[in-house]
């Protein structure tokens, strides 16, 4: 179904940078889903919460670097 050959085939260090973008991207959506969530509608006013959309991977991820977890 998926040919996974060109990732394992990848070096580490751009391994983890996949991993790293992609939990960035997730980690995006998962705080607006959040903030979907909390609010109990679709329409909701993002741009309030846009500085803590953006912070939460930029913070989050070097947390995840100090635990190991790269």
């Amino acid at each position: 179904m998926f040919n996974l050959d060109w990732l394992l085939e990848r070096a580490r260090w751009q391994k983890r940078l996949i991993s790293i973008a992609v939990d960035f991207v997730g980690l995006l959506f998962i705080s607006v889903f959040a903030i979907w969530l909390r609010f109990g509608d679709t329409v909701f006013p993002i741009t309030d919460y846009i500085i803590a959309v953006i912070l939460l991977p930029i913070l989050a991820i070097p947390v995840f670097i100090k635990m190991g977890l790269y």
